[in-house]
């Protein structure tokens, strides 16, 4: 999954690599970074735009993986709090592009 949002600060970005996304970019950066973060993230690999490039974000959404994994398969949710859950996140909806 590769987030691409309005929302610049580090801590979102940490908070969407959290959830298991591999990938963010910023809107503004999107003329320049979609494509090469669409191939990074097909490719497996993690990729956060430029911005971003002095914060370390592999090691702490690689925990987070871990620990939603963890979540997941010993407490499944009701579906209705997983949606109540999902509100406040970005979404595609919310993608535009030239």
């Amino acid at each position: 999954m590769l987030f691409v949002s309005q929302e610049s600060s580090a801590d979102v970005v940490q908070e969407a690599l959290g959830t298991g996304a591999h990938g963010y970019v910023v809107k503004t950066d999107a003329g320049s970074e979609l494509l090469e973060g669409v191939n990074a993230v097909l490719r497996g690999q993690q990729f956060v735009g430029r911005r971003f490039s002095s914060h370390d974000f592999v090691a702490s959404s690689h925990a987070a993986a871990f620990q939603a994994k963890q979540c997941l398969s010993t407490t499944p949710a009701p579906v209705h709090e997983m949606a109540k859950a999902s509100v406040n996140q970005p979404s595609w909806s919310d993608v535009h592009l030239p």
